[in-house]
Parts: C-alpha cells; structure tokens; sequence
C-alpha cells in the first residue's frame, strides 16, 4: 500500500495525530500473507527449521563476510547444560554477550552499545540489518518484550526510528524487568521467521497472519524484505 493511498481517509489535523501515523506506517509496511509452514510433529517442524536455516545461511555465506542471527527469548539461567552442554559449547564463541547492567535501562544501552559495534558494518540508514532473526509469539501476540496495550509499544510505534533496544521494568509476564529490540530493528532485518506452538496460540495465530489485528505487536512485525515467514505446528496452526 502507497502512502499517499493509505491517509486519503484522513484529514490534515488528524494525519499529525501520533496513533493515526503509526497506523498508517502499519498499513503502509503490511505485506501480503506471510508464508506458513506447518508440521504435523515436533521432530518435522524442528526439521522444517533447519531446512530453512541451512538454505537461506547459504545464500547468505555467498554475499556476506558476517552472518548475524538473532534468537528472541533466550535466558542462560534457565538452560539446561547438562542436556545442550555440548552444543553450547561449540557454538559459545559467536554468541554475543552484552552484560548486565544492575538495571533494565542500563542493560539495554549496554546491549544496543554492543550491537552498534559488532553490526555497524550492515546497517540499514541507521538501523542494524540482521541476516536472520528467530521470533516467538504469546497468545496475546507479544513478541519479544513487547506487550499488547503497553506503553513500551505506543512509544516504539511513534519514536522507534533510531533506537534500537528498549527497557521494559513493569512487564505483565515475568520477569518485570526486561530488554527488547525495537520494531524498527525487527523490520529491519533481511529474514524473519516465527515459532509458533500449541492450540492456545491458534486464534492469534490466524489473527496476525490474516492481519485481522493491526494492534498487537506482532501483528507489526513486517520487514521491509517482505521475507517473513511462520513455523507453525499443527494445533497452533488449527484455526488457518
């Protein structure tokens, strides 16, 4: 959709309006219906990952010097090493730490200090451009640390142009202290892909993909590469 063809329901005053024009970045950004990839087991669907992962790193590896990939939700306090200890292991080099700061604020500038030196070189106008970034999605359709109805997100829809990370310290999932990229950043990126699991998630599932809801945070999630696609399993994928 066209920018101009997106604010003709609108008026002059109503166009300089904060949540008129983040809706109409969101009618302007949103794309046609992302792929949908959907497993009937755990085992394909882990396998339909890979596949994915492995075609679009070669492609990757062709153009790029440095690839960065980027995983949403993970915590070392609650891996288990005695399971994935091996796996950690080989691949702890290229994991890139940022600290912790004492304070959600802190750690966010620290991470997005960290990520401006490591990324600088692929950047998109000021953005960082990862190559691959790895989403979940709740049933209330957060993503990372952002929330339906959260002042976070209002404040990342109408001045998310130049940061890149973002502190949340009153989060209504725990933990309450949180850091998250910012949409910006999330569109940004050349691929994105969700991972979505379990009939509870079903109804947002078909909400987010059919952009039924322009509201919940990850329904904003549309990078400008339009390569953004859904592993899903088969319960949350029930309701497509």
């Amino acid at each position: 959709m066209s920018a101009y063809s997106a604010s003709l329901p609108f008026d002059i005053k109503e166009l300089m309006h904060p949540d008129v024009s983040a809706l109409l970045i969101h009618k302007i950004i949103t794309m046609e219906r992302p792929q949908t990839i959907v497993a009937q087991t755990r085992e394909e669907m882990c396998q339909n990952v890979k596949d994915y992962l492995l075609e679009t790193l070669a492609h990757l590896i062709k153009y790029n010097g440095l690839i960065s990939i980027g995983v949403s939700g993970y915590d070392r306090h609650f891996f288990n090493f005695k399971i994935y200890g091996s796996i950690y292991n080989t691949f702890s080099a290229f994991v890139l730490y940022y600290g912790f700061a004492f304070s959600a604020s802190k750690t966010a500038l620290l991470y997005e200090t960290t990520l401006r030196s490591t990324l600088c070189p692929e950047q998109i106008g000021r953005l960082p451009r990862f190559d691959m970034l790895f989403l979940g999605m709740g049933p209330d359709g957060h993503t990372c640390s952002l929330f339906p109805n959260h002042r976070l997100l209002q404040k990342c829809l109408q001045n998310d142009l130049l940061t890149w990370v973002v502190a949340i310290t009153d989060s209504p999932k725990p933990p309450s202290q949180r850091i998250s990229l910012t949409l910006s950043v999330l569109n940004a990126a050349k691929n994105v892909a969700f991972i979505v699991t379990g009939e509870e998630k079903a109804a947002m599932v078909k909400s987010v993909v059919d952009s039924e809801n322009l509201h919940v945070p990850a329904s904003f999630v549309r990078p400008f590469s339009k390569k953004l696609r859904f592993f899903l399993d088969k319960d949350a994928a029930s309701k497509l």
